[in-house]
């Protein structure tokens, strides 16, 4: 049996660690409770461009595309269930620009819930690029078609 003071030196150590990875990951962090914001990481606020001091007690829905915030809403109103979501959405950042992000949403205690991001934008213009590249292949066979 674990004598108490191992147990609690034990629980000291991997809560260090944890608080380690959320403050050095290569991954944005936040941490949400009744949709205002506890906690960001380092790479969150580079990411985004906002300073963690200014966005603590701030409402989590004001670094959300507008566009994107119900699907939100629904995501997080279902995570007590489902425990973890991944879903992509836009964020804003400090500039006013728009990002696209991979969020991996999961639920913790009450009504709170760690948000886990990275920025996939160059990921979303590669994709679009090549999916212009086969409408236009298309239209000039459509256009060649035409003309034969």
């Amino acid at each position: 049996m674990t004598s108490a003071p191992r147990r609690s030196k034990r629980a000291t150590s991997d809560l260090e660690v944890a608080n380690w990875f959320f403050e050095n990951g290569l991954y944005g962090f936040v941490v949400i409770r009744d949709g205002l914001i506890e906690r960001v990481n380092p790479r969150w606020t580079e990411l985004l461009g906002w300073e963690a001091d200014g966005v603590r007690g701030r409402s989590f829905w004001d670094f959300v595309h507008p566009q994107d915030c119900d699907r939100l809403r629904e995501i997080l109103r279902r995570l007590p269930d489902e425990g973890a979501v991944a879903c992509e959405h836009r964020a804003l950042t400090a500039s006013g620009d728009q990002i696209w992000i991979r969020s991996r949403l999961s639920s913790i205690a009450g009504a709170a819930a760690v948000v886990m991001v990275e920025d996939v934008s160059g990921e979303r213009a590669e994709a679009e690029l090549v999916e212009q590249a086969g409408r236009s292949t298309e239209l000039m066979r459509a256009a060649a078609g035409v003309f034969m």
